[in-house]
């Protein structure tokens, strides 16, 4: 079982939101699988979450270091989360290599953000966060403007268990936007 939020995401405005609501609930050694194709919003979502956490350093994707290590606070600020490692595994293609290349270490030793992290579910932490992003127009994206996505956020059920409390921004920011879609 497991606890799930979906958002219609229509600008990057809207991203930022639901990375706000979500940083509150995350501990430093979590980890988050982060699927969709290529464009879904991936990348843009976890600069998104860094910032929220109240890290300042330039969130860009990993696909070619594969690894990517953000540290850096805003100035006179304590952030929630004092390391995160972003991983990107679509060059790795499956769990054999990604622990060949001895990144599954990095479990649990700071929150950990997995790019394409369906290629290695069978590895991942079983109290692992998945975040799916799909494009909400059509079942593929035809055009580059596509600018609407569906975030689906499904966290386990014994996580949303121990930090209930501080989940609550999800809860309120999701009955919020399902109001809003409603009215349009």
């Amino acid at each position: 079982m497991a606890v799930s939020f979906t958002f219609y995401v229509t600008s990057v405005a809207a991203l930022d939101k639901v990375a706000q609501a979500l940083a509150p609930f995350l501990q430093a050694d979590d980890c988050l699988s982060l699927s969709g194709d290529l464009g879904a919003g991936k990348t843009t979502f976890t600069a998104a979450l860094v910032r929220s956490l109240g890290l300042a350093d330039s969130v860009t994707s990993p696909s070619f270091n594969l690894l990517h290590e953000y540290s850096e606070p805003y100035k006179d600020v304590q952030p929630a989360v004092p390391i995160v490692y972003h991983f990107d595994t679509y060059r790795l293609e499956n769990s054999a290599n990604f622990i060949a290349s001895a990144l599954d270490d990095y479990f649990g030793q700071a929150l950990c953000i997995v790019e394409w992290g369906d290629l290695i579910s069978d590895i991942l932490p079983p109290s692992t966060i998945f975040l799916r992003f799909t494009y909400a127009d059509s079942d593929t994206c035809t055009e580059i403007v596509n600018t609407k996505r569906l975030l689906e956020i499904v966290i386990p059920t014994t996580l949303w268990q121990q930090r209930q409390e501080r989940g609550q921004n999800l809860v309120k920011l999701s009955e919020e936007l399902k109001a809003k879609r409603r009215e349009i």
